[in-house]
């Protein structure tokens, strides 16, 4: 082995354990998973809605392309009292697109990542490319749809997600909220809600036996 890399390696493998010794332990790890579903009947309509809303059962299908969902992990707390600016943390990123037809009534698994624990504020999801065919005309794809905040779409809430442990977030889509403006254009405004739930990490595991070995001791 080359002599300068050797002592490159070590000096690495000794500013590691010097880290250890000191008192600053590396970040604790948990995994998360994220699920998407959509529930397009649900959040009524507003007076701006009522006067141009495309209905549910006018859409065909209504296909969003899904690029990035990510954490705002929450700062520590300065002695002074001053809090530190949230940490983005990204548990999806890519292009995967989705029909928000097939999601009404199940879960959709999008991605699973090993994040740092700890506690969270807010989670960002970053759309783009919605497109649409109607029932009365499926053959024609209608993409000039505007969405609002230019498919950036948040849920502020405070959670924890816990070392050691696989926590499950939920992502909804609350109500379809698509608006005609006239000429072959349309508004959609998205809503979303999250649900953040965490399984334990003493799981029980339940079968049946098939054999027992008799002659271990």
């Amino acid at each position: 082995m080359n002599r300068k890399l050797g002592f490159v390696m070590m000096l690495s493998v000794g500013m590691v354990l010097l880290l250890g010794l000191s008192g600053c332990p590396m970040p604790r790890q948990a995994e998360v998973t994220v699920l998407m579903s959509a529930d397009l009947e649900s959040g009524g309509k507003s007076l701006v809605e009522k006067l141009g809303a495309v209905g549910v059962e006018e859409i065909e299908s209504l296909i969003v392309t899904l690029t990035e969902i990510s954490l705002d992990r929450s700062g520590d707390v300065e002695p002074e009292g001053e809090e530190e600016p949230p940490s983005k943390v990204v548990v999806y990123s890519g292009a995967v697109d989705i029909e928000l037809r097939d999601l009404v009534g199940v879960s959709e698994l999008i991605s699973t990542a090993e994040i740092p624990a700890g506690v969270y504020t807010k989670i960002r999801l970053s759309i783009e490319n919605p497109r649409m065919r109607l029932v009365s005309a499926p053959e024609e794809e209608i993409t000039d749809i505007q969405t609002t905040a230019n498919g950036r779409l948040f849920v502020s809430s405070s959670f924890e997600i816990p070392a050691g442990q696989r926590s499950l977030i939920l992502l909804d889509f609350q109500g379809l909220h698509l608006v005609e403006t006239g000429s072959g254009k349309y508004v959609w405004t998205p809503q979303l809600r999250a649900e953040i739930s965490v399984e334990p990490a003493d799981v029980l595991v339940q079968g049946v036996v098939d054999s027992v070995d008799t002659e271990t001791e």
